[in-house]
């Protein structure tokens, strides 16, 4: 199965071929010196951390116990620390090679909000949320010019 896949739709042959834009500082395997590198990494954690008010937000609206805040919370972080450690893979099947900042997403904040005042949990969004998550999966399938919108250096596609 993972053949096929790997073979068809979702293969590396879609992906684009790397040119290095002319007033680009640094290239993918460039190695830079270590102050602009401490700068960068500095950066892109400030753009990380912006993102950490999405699932306060969440946890507030899902228990109102700080203990599920804090356990939300955490996992937050360790998801954003996962995708970015996939994100960064040059080989696989997963990742793109650049580190994109894994960030949460505002989509589904409502969604979460009504079902924290419907009476359900954090297991009861999780479930929402693998849910919606598998209509994503099956969906990359049929919409076959989503992937001119969105390349494989932005999606992390195979």
């Amino acid at each position: 199965m993972a053949a096929e896949l790997g073979s068809g739709f979702l293969a590396r042959r879609y992906d684009r071929r790397i040119t290095r834009p002319q007033a680009l500082v640094y290239g993918l395997d460039d190695v830079s010196a270590l102050p602009p590198t401490i700068g960068l990494a500095l950066q892109h954690i400030a753009i990380q951390s912006v993102y950490f008010v999405i699932p306060a937000v969440l946890a507030g609206s899902l228990s109102s116990d700080p203990a599920d805040a804090s356990r939300f919370l955490s996992l937050s972080i360790l998801a954003a620390a996962l995708w970015q450690a996939l994100q960064v893979l040059l080989r696989g099947p997963v990742g793109s090679g650049y580190p994109i900042p894994g960030t949460h997403t505002a989509a589904l904040v409502g969604a979460y909000a009504i079902t924290g005042l419907a009476g359900a949990s954090f297991g009861g969004a999780g479930a929402m949320l693998i849910l919606t998550g598998l209509v994503c999966v099956v969906l990359t399938f049929f919409m076959h010019r989503l992937r001119l919108v969105l390349p494989n250096e932005v999606a992390g596609w195979w």
